[in-house]
């Protein structure tokens, strides 16, 4: 992200990039805060019923986590 005039931007952005640029350096709290909120539930929620929509969605978040 460039500070110039320019604005440059890098072409392997992260989901946290979309927080930074939505909400500011307040996004580098909110967007990771977001994600673990969602990790925590969907882990919880596979724990407790088990179910193979339960373990997809678990699946989905670990690969938006990596």
């Amino acid at each position: 992200i460039g500070m110039n005039k320019y604005q440059l931007f890098n072409n392997n952005t992260s989901i946290i990039y979309t927080f930074l640029r939505d909400f500011g350096i307040f996004g580098l709290l909110i967007g990771p805060s977001f994600i673990a909120l969602l990790m925590a539930l969907s882990e919880n929620k596979y724990y407790k019923k088990g179910g193979l929509r339960s373990l997809v969605f678990l699946i989905y978040m670990y690969t938006v986590i990596f």
